[in-house]
């Protein structure tokens, strides 16, 4: 697997929802946020982003705090739990391509020792910017200090 260093990734108008979330949860939180604003959604959600912050056991349940975002055409009033975010952009950071998401697992662990055996310091979670038709890329922001 290619890790390249110093990329960017940056996008306009999304619609962004934000919370923790049982693996069920998760995929019922996808679907609402995909039917909710199906109307506004670039090629009709061919692009989702999400990241997640943190995983915890609640009541011996895996709960993760996620953020989804869904790119739309422009800016649109949002009700809750949804938020519309104008700009979204990471910088200096590392990036792969992974076309089999079954591999998803192996290569945030491959991206996690790399960052590990440069002693980089990551100042973002891993995004994940899933598209219909051509895999998933992962970009984690990096500390551009050397200290």
């Amino acid at each position: 697997m290619e890790i390249l260093l110093n990329k960017s990734f940056e996008i306009d108008n999304l619609i962004m929802h934000e919370g923790k979330f049982s693996v069920n949860e998760l995929q019922s939180a996808l679907d609402n946020i995909t039917n909710v604003n199906r109307e506004h959604l670039v090629n009709n959600g061919d692009i989702i982003i999400s990241t997640t912050k943190s995983v915890s056991l609640v009541n011996g349940e895996q709960v993760m705090d996620v953020v989804l975002m869904l790119p739309v055409n422009d800016s649109v009033c949002t009700i809750e739990p949804y938020e519309f975010k104008r700009k979204f952009k990471l910088v200096n950071a590392l990036y792969t391509k992974i076309e089999d998401p079954s591999l998803l697992q192996e290569s945030l662990n491959f991206i996690n020792e790399y960052i590990t055996n440069n002693k980089l310091q990551p100042i973002t979670s891993a995004y994940l910017v899933q598209k219909k038709q051509g895999g998933i890329e992962i970009y984690v922001s990096i500390n551009p200090n050397i200290i």
